[in-house]
């Protein structure tokens, strides 16, 4: 097994929510189910270690990243929209990758769901995207919808995410896509899906190498640091790999309260950065109550104008609108009962920085 043959799966589904996939062959696949983030990460580390160790100079890493935005003109009669709904299963090289989450079934619809692949094999066929139609009521997959092919050619590389619309054809053995041309010709299209691709291509050497990087990391050098960060095209991307690397180092704390003596700014994207990769575990806590009532109810909730039926009047909109506030303060509940529930060294982080931030700046509130 190579270090790719052994991966997390998308947490975009409750069922497969840390599970890791072990793919020893392309036909054969295992998937072992750990009971939270930590222990399925502990795994994922020691099976990777099992692996057939690989010690080039230079290794190739892959990443790609999915985005499913939206569909529209999908084919929806009108006893379907009450008991059916949608989904998509993202297939990387005829390997299922993830999972989106269900939408009623209507003609327009609006995913904005982003996957992130950071590991893979280089892609050699491309990206299929099958939608499948099923019973609100019932779990089992009913039947396939269309399917949208994007072969590797068609795959931008680096630069940013872009999306195009493309046609949902119905499945075949060939798996022909629809390309940009296609979209003024009705035949066969079952709707449009607009869909950001971007596959990125990185270079890792050994450690040793980056030893004078660690050393400027270890001693604070924040003014080259700074630097970095001014020359860095995506300073939220920079802000986070330092994350990583001080996480690994085991020096975060230290690292965050030295940022108050030399730049506020610069602290304020860490502190950001900080919350947003640690503090999931606590949202998913403190908002799966309100997330569960919405699944079940199979909710759809419209508020945006220029995507509501012209047929909709005042009443209704504003009807929308107190549900819709309705399940805000829902989840904002869920979070001040959840509160003792914050990760401790968090409450103590923040509680540091605060403390020491309002010793320095005492007019910042």
């Amino acid at each position: 097994l190579s270090v790719q043959d052994i991966y997390a799966f998308s947490d975009s589904i409750d069922v497969m929510r840390y599970c890791i996939v072990v793919r020893p062959l392309p036909t054969e696949t295992y998937h072992l189910v750990a009971t939270n983030k930590v222990e399925r990460d502990e795994w994922l580390v020691l099976l990777k270690r099992c692996c057939k160790p690989v010690h080039p100079a230079v290794r190739t890493i892959y990443s790609i990243t999915v985005r499913i935005t939206e569909g529209k003109k999908f084919q929806v009669h009108h006893k379907d929209s009450a008991h059916h709904e949608l989904y998509c299963d993202i297939v990387i090289d005829n390997e299922i990758k993830a999972i989106t989450g269900s939408l009623k079934k209507a003609s327009n619809l609006f995913w904005k769901e982003d996957f992130i692949f950071p590991d893979v094999t280089k892609v050699k066929h491309g990206v299929t995207i099958i939608i499948y139609t099923r019973r609100s009521k019932k779990s089992e997959r009913e039947s396939v919808y269309g399917t949208v092919f994007l072969p590797v050619n068609e795959i931008r590389s680096n630069g940013p995410i872009q999306e195009e619309w493309y046609e949902i054809r119905k499945e075949n053995r060939h798996k022909a896509f629809a390309s940009l041309t296609g979209l003024g010709s009705s035949n066969g299209s079952l709707g449009q899906l607009r869909v950001g691709l971007l596959s990125e291509e990185h270079k890792v050497y050994s450690l040793d190498v980056y030893q004078p990087l660690i050393d400027i990391l270890m001693e604070f050098r924040h003014d080259i640091i700074y630097s970095m960060a001014r020359k860095s095209s995506d300073v939220q991307a920079f802000v986070r790999n330092l994350l990583r690397i001080y996480e690994g180092i085991g020096i975060t704390l230290t690292w965050m309260r030295s940022l108050i003596d030399y730049e506020v700014s610069l602290l304020n994207s860490v502190i950001d950065n900080y919350m947003k990769m640690n503090g999931k575990e606590f949202l998913e806590e403190a908002l799966q109550y309100t997330i569960r009532l919405i699944c079940e109810q199979n909710l759809h909730i419209e508020v945006e104008s220029s995507r509501t039926s012209t047929s909709m009047n005042d009443a209704t909109l504003a009807a929308h609108c107190a549900e819709l506030f309705d399940y805000v303060r829902s989840i904002w509940g869920g979070v001040q009962r959840a509160k003792n529930k914050f990760p401790m060294y968090n409450q103590i982080t923040l509680f540091n920085i605060h403390f020491q931030t309002s010793s320095l700046y005492p007019h910042i509130t």
